[in-house]
């Protein structure tokens, strides 16, 4: 959970970041009320603590204005005034709570809690998910009563996860919410972060997709262990069998989705075969050229025209060869769906295309010989090898046999 600090004395907003950092919270400071306004337009926090004396704009007026907004976040201000009158004031201005400094740390945190407790599913007061519990009050995280030993990253993601266990979260809404706003990470230290989680939870029992990935989405709790998002007050948790349902739904539009992109992927194959049998004539056409013209001396400039642009069609052709082999290899490797028939079809195409390209450097090196020698045999039966070991696949619909 993350929470602001709006104080303008620095080793007070240093004292309070490593207060609640030590119960895992992330925690953004601010120096005033206009710069504290900007970054919960910026941010999304569970809880502001706002001090009401401050440069510029002042902590009532700043949480005015938030109340003004429409914003029902948790704010818990703090003041060295202990009277009856300041402290009514501010509870006027919206304020949830309000404390009076200096503070003892037990009581600051003890009211930070409560508010985080306040409506919703914080109001429980154990966070279930299968065998797995989290307790807020305690900071304290297991899976089948084994305690999991959690670095603050890894815990607030996890309480995230637990707070709203059926939303998908983005590597960005991640760091938005766990990490420091003045912290910059990139997406990779997410991925690390729920790497190291799964093999914790594995280690003390628990599914290896526990935790879910839904590719170009997120990550969230997988519904299929589901028992309840929340534990009831007196622990006891109840199934969710239409969670399963939606997992099912999911996972059957995931398999729908790849059947797609495979026949695309396909289609795109044979597009790509049929632009290879037209460089394949191309290049045969033009060495069959340079050999009727490389012998006559008149004709010597136009037939080095025409070795240059057999050799230029040549290293296209190659260039071609290797997205086509490609797509054939992880078409095989991604959709074990696919019938015999296109799987042998694709393995063939694989074979066709290795041997085409080691054909085609054969092919640049007669050319070069072509320049010195007058036999043009070799580079004959290169080409007819060439013709023949690369068929055009199949224009009816057999490939889309392995829907």
């Amino acid at each position: 959970m993350k929470i602001l600090v709006v104080e303008d004395d620095r080793a007070v907003a240093q004292t309070l970041q490593t207060l609640l950092g030590s119960y895992h919270y992330a925690v953004d400071i601010a120096a005033d009320g206009a710069t504290g306004l900007e970054m919960v337009d910026a941010f999304t926090y569970d809880l502001v603590l706002l001090d009401i004396w401050l440069p510029g704009l002042d902590g009532l007026s700043m949480c005015q204005r938030l109340r003004a907004k429409g914003s029902d976040m948790p704010i818990l201000m703090l003041t060295a005034q202990a009277g009856a009158q300041e402290k009514a004031t501010a509870l006027n201005a919206g304020a949830d709570d309000y404390v009076v400094k200096p503070f003892e740390p037990k009581e600051l945190m003890a009211r930070v809690q409560a508010l985080l407790r306040r409506g919703g599913p914080q109001a429980q007061p154990q966070l279930r998910w299968e065998e797995l519990s989290l307790n807020p009050s305690s900071r304290s995280v297991a899976y089948d009563e084994q305690p999991l030993h959690l670095t603050p990253k890894e815990y607030g993601i996890l309480e995230l996860f637990l707070r709203h266990p059926q939303q998908v979260f983005s590597a960005g809404i991640i760091l938005d919410r766990v990490w420091h706003s003045e912290d910059s990470p990139g997406d990779e230290a997410v991925r690390v972060h729920i790497k190291d989680l799964r093999k914790k939870l594995k280690a003390a029992g628990a599914p290896k997709d526990f935790i879910e990935t839904l590719q170009r989405l997120g990550y969230r709790l997988n519904p299929l262990y589901s028992k309840e998002s929340t534990a009831s007050p007196n622990g006891a948790s109840t199934g969710s069998p239409i969670a399963k349902l939606r997992s099912v739904n999911a996972a059957l539009q995931t398999r729908f989705d790849s059947a797609h992109s495979s026949q695309a992927e396909l289609d795109h194959l044979r597009v790509r075969n049929e632009e290879l049998e037209q460089r394949v004539a191309e290049l045969s056409a033009a060495l069959a050229e340079v050999n009727r013209q490389r012998q006559p001396r008149d004709a010597e400039r136009q037939s080095q025209d025409q070795v240059q642009q057999a050799r230029r069609l040549a290293h296209e052709l190659n260039n071609a060869f290797t997205p086509m082999l490609a797509i054939a290899q992880l078409i095989r490797l991604t959709q074990p769906g696919l019938d015999a028939t296109t799987q042998e079809r694709l393995q063939g195409l694989k074979e066709n295309t290795k041997r085409s390209a080691s054909l085609v450097k054969e092919i640049l090196a007669l050319i070069c010989d072509m320049t010195e020698s007058s036999d043009p045999r070799g580079l004959d039966a290169t080409i007819q090898n060439l013709n023949v070991l690369t068929p055009p696949l199949p224009r009816d619909d057999s490939l889309q046999e392995g829907k």
